[in-house]
C-alpha cells in the first residue's frame, strides 16, 4: 500500500528540514525521506566524552547577518564569534615560525583576493585564480620570500573554501561579500553544535529514515516515488539531495529532468575537506588560536588549518 502526503521532501539536510518545518506550519501534510540513519546532512554534531563538537558543518558564517543567528539565539542557543586570532604560520620548507611579518603577509593576500574578485566581476572569460596570482605577483616589487608566501595564504584562504584548486576557481561569486558590512564577516560558532539547531527544525516533522529513493515518476498534478523499502504518492515533491548523489544518477527521473538543470548538474563542482578532532588532557598551544602549516607535496602545495576549538567545547 501507498503511503501518501500532499508533499514529499527528499532529504533531511538543513534545507530539508526548513523547507518542511515551513510547509507543514503553513497547513500541508509533509513527510521527509531521507536515505542516512540520521538527519542533518553534512551536519552532523559528534559527543566526544561528553563534549559536543560539529564533525560536520560548524561555523554560521557572516553571522550577524544570517539567519540562522538569529534563530539560534531566539531559541537560547550561545553563538560566539570567532575572529581566528592569535593567527599563526608554520614555514615547512624554512622550518620555522613565520615572524611579524605574518600581518603584512595575510594582508597582501586578502588585497590580492579582493583585486581578484574585481577583476573577474568584469567577466574574463575562462581565466581562473591561479594565472590571476600568478600575473598579480609578477607586477609586485616583492622580495621571494613575500612572493613566496602572499602565494601560499593567497591559496590558503581559497582552496579551503571551494575544496578545489586554484585552476579551478573563479572568484565572480566573491561578490556576495559586498551584501554584507565589513564588521558582519566574522563567523559564528554555536556552543553545543549545530544538532540544536537539527533538532528543532525536526520537531514534529514526520521523517523516514534509512529510506533511500530510487525513482520519481512526475507528473502534472501526481508524483510516484520508489524507495528501497516501498512506494509513495503526493503531489509536489521536492528533491534536497547532495549534488554527488544527482551526479551519480543514483534517483532515476521519468520524465528526464530538464536540459537546463542536467547541464547545471553536470557542470557545477565539488570537493573533499578533510576534518580530524582531537581532544587532549591539557592546552599545550598557548594563546594560539588559528594555525597554518605551509608545505609542499608530490601534488602540489598542502596547508592543513589548525583550529582552537577549547572556547566552544569546554575543553582542550
Amino acid at each position: 500500500m501507498k503511503q501518501k502526503a500532499d508533499i514529499i521532501i527528499i532529504g533531511a539536510g538543513i534545507a530539508g528540514l526548513t523547507a518542511g518545518k515551513l510547509l507543514q506550519d503553513s497547513g500541508f501534510d509533509v513527510l521527509i525521506l531521507e536515505a542516512k540513519n540520521h538527519i542533518g546532512g553534512r551536519t552532523h554534531t559528534l559527543n566526544l566524552g561528553g563534549i559536543w563538537l560539529d564533525e560536520g558543518g560548524s561555523w554560521i558564517h557572516f553571522h550577524k547577518g544570517n539567519p540562522l543567528t538569529y534563530i539560534a539565539e531566539a531559541n537560547g542557543f550561545e553563538v560566539l564569534e570567532d575572529f581566528y586570532e592569535p593567527f599563526y604560520i608554520w614555514d615547512e620548507q624554512q622550518k620555522k615560525a613565520v615572524g611579524r611579518e605574518r600581518f603584512d603577509y595575510i594582508e597582501a593576500a586578502e588585497t590580492a583576493i579582493e583585486a581578484a574578485s574585481d577583476y573577474f566581476e568584469k567577466d574574463r572569460g575562462k581565466e581562473h585564480a591561479l594565472s590571476f596570482i600568478e600575473n598579480y605577483i609578477k607586477q609586485k616589487k616583492w622580495t621571494p620570500s613575500k612572493a613566496r608566501m602572499v602565494y601560499f595564504l593567497y591559496a590558503a584562504l581559497l582552496e579551503p573554501s571551494y575544496a578545489t584548486d586554484l585552476k579551478n576557481i573563479s572568484l565572480v561569486d566573491e561578490q556576495f561579500i559586498s551584501k554584507f558590512e565589513e564588521e558582519h564577516e566574522n563567523d559564528g560558532l554555536i556552543v553545543g553544535g549545530y544538532r540544536q539547531l537539527i533538532n528543532l527544525f525536526q520537531k514534529d516533522l514526520n521523517i523516514q529514515l534509512s529510506e533511500p529513493v530510487q525513482h520519481i515518476n512526475y507528473k502534472e498534478d501526481n508524483v510516484q516515488i520508489t524507495t528501497s523499502k516501498g512506494q509513495y504518492e503526493c503531489h509536489k515533491v521536492i528533491v534536497t539531495v547532495p549534488l554527488g548523489v544527482l551526479k551519480k544518477e543514483v534517483i532515476q527521473f521519468t520524465p528526464t529532468l530538464p536540459d537546463s538543470k542536467q547541464t547545471a548538474i553536470a557542470t557545477i563542482g565539488f570537493g573533499n575537506l578533510e576534518k580530524i578532532i582531537l581532544r587532549f588532557e591539557t592546552p599545550f598551544w598557548g594563546d594560539a588560536k588559528h594555525s597554518i602549516y605551509f608545505g609542499n607535496n608530490e601534488r602540489g602545495l598542502e596547508f592543513p588549518s589548525i583550529l582552537d576549538f577549547t572556547e566552544i567545547a569546554g575543553a582542550p
